[in-house]
């Protein structure tokens, strides 16, 4: 009788007050709940008699409230249908500011535009507005931020699909998209109007670009966003900044900042580039000892070029496309060559003043969008990587845009008397990595001799083909 065995211990002594103590809780709350629901039943059937008494008024009919009713059920909200937000601007607008009268686009102020030449937004192939949502700021002043957000309809089979060798929207297109409401948004708010008796020219400068992520714009509608951040005149000149944004589904994919400028044609002419006016030698001409073997590429030459404009059956993707987006005529590469010593590549070009981006850009003011200089340059970089046979490490290759930053400053344009236009990429990483090739480069742009684009990190990419 006195064994451990035959005494409750005092951990099961607790034990058994806890268990206790535990039922008469959960019985206690048992009852708070019924309770509860029962109070919760009483003020439902109160209620439900005050509404039967009022939708019955004086007749007395009667309101039976036992059992499922229609009250039982949830209340769905109000269906209010949700339509589109009214374009401040549409397709008809933005086609005068392309080609027609500011006037019938911004109003009477513009009115003294309608007899000379005035700032335009791209035309034709390069128009990469569908419509304006809305613009907030009032025209002349410039104290306060203004802001526009605008809307681009990407077509399945846009030509800059169509024409490119895979379905990858062009870095030099994701550009054009981006810096288009800027112009619109500046015109709006009156930087012409500034010297309203000069013609002036609307130029991009500069700009601090970045690709947020990887994403198939196929189908889809492109948000555009713009901010007007400072406006400064001086001398026949204004200056204007932005930062701008693209969006799609509701999440940004790329987004910067960006400068540009009002000059009148005789600033324009008498624009000194990158070096002061002075003319400088690509890399390749200070540095024959490392190219004399190296041959030049006539890429006009379908001979010369069919490694470079022609798929091979079992890589359909993995080419330069001729045609609309090839923007060189000639050719050299050295595979270890430049200021990094991982590759060079200089291509040059006779300007064609029947070029067809001179008629889109802009109307009565033809000059060679500079996004299309970068992508002369990203095709030397696509260029290097054919001819290095990067593509023979995937089964099905095609280039790609890479995310990250890349920066571009212009001082000079290409107009239809110029006769050359030059580029050199200076290849600074090549990085191979699971599932995709990162090839960047730092690059130059001349006319004539004189350097007038310096990019920095511009960059390309080879992956698998999704299709």
């Amino acid at each position: 009788m006195n064994s451990s065995s035959e005494q409750p211990s005092y951990y099961s002594l607790t034990l058994d007050l806890l268990s206790d103590h535990r039922a008469m809780m959960h019985k206690s709350h048992e009852a708070f709940l019924a309770y509860g629901h029962q109070t919760m039943k009483t003020e439902r059937e109160a209620l439900l008699l005050k509404l039967a008494l009022c939708k019955g008024g004086a007749s007395g009919s009667s309101f039976k409230v036992e059992g499922e009713s229609k009250w039982d059920q949830p209340v769905p909200g109000p269906s209010v249908p949700t339509a589109p937000k009214p374009a401040q601007f549409g397709p008809d607008k933005i086609s005068e500011f392309a080609t027609g009268s500011l006037t019938k686009c911004f109003g009477e102020h513009y009115a003294m535009y309608e007899n000379r030449k005035a700032p335009r937004t791209p035309n034709g192939d390069l128009l990469l507005m569908s419509r304006i949502l809305e613009v907030k700021g009032t025209r002349g002043e410039f104290n306060t931020k203004a802001s526009l957000v605008a809307e681009y309809d990407v077509s399945e089979d846009a030509w800059f699909y169509q024409k490119n060798a895979a379905p990858e929207i062009p870095y030099s297109i994701i550009m054009e998209i981006a810096l288009q409401p800027c112009g619109f948004l500046a015109t709006f708010m009156g930087c012409t109007l500034i010297y309203p008796n000069l013609e002036l020219c609307f130029r991009n400068l500069d700009s601090d670009a970045e690709l947020l992520r990887e994403v198939d714009l196929r189908g889809k509608t492109i948000t555009a966003s713009s901010v007007l951040t400072s406006v400064a005149s001086s001398a026949e000149t204004v200056i204007v900044q932005f930062d701008y944004e693209l969006s799609v589904d509701q999440k940004p994919f790329y987004r910067g900042d960006t400068t540009f400028g009002y000059f009148t044609p005789k600033a324009l002419a008498n624009q000194i580039g990158l070096d002061r006016g002075a003319k400088t030698d690509p890399w390749y001409c200070k540095s024959s000892d490392q190219v004399e073997k190296r041959q030049w590429i006539d890429l006009r030459s379908a001979a010369e070029a069919s490694d470079i404009f022609q798929p091979v059956s079992n890589k359909p993707f993995f080419y330069q496309p001729p045609g609309q987006l090839n923007f060189l005529d000639r050719l050299l590469v050295v595979s270890k060559g430049g200021n990094y010593s991982q590759g060079y590549v200089y291509g040059d070009k006779t300007v064609d003043p029947e070029d067809w981006f001179f008629p889109c850009h802009f109307y009565q003011d033809p000059v060679m969008p500079g996004s299309l200089g970068v992508e002369s340059i990203l095709e030397t970089i696509r260029i290097f990587a054919i001819l290095n046979r990067f593509g023979d490490r995937f089964k099905s290759p095609c280039f790609s845009n890479v995310v990250g930053k890349t920066v571009w400053k212009y001082r000079g344009q290409i107009i239809k008397s110029d006769r050359r236009m030059s580029v050199e990429a200076h290849i600074k990483s090549i990085e191979f990595l699971y599932g995709r090739i990162i090839i960047k480069a730092d690059a130059n742009l001349w006319k004539d001799g004189l350097r007038i684009y310096e990019l920095t990190d511009a960059a390309v990419a080879i992956v698998e083909s999704a299709v």
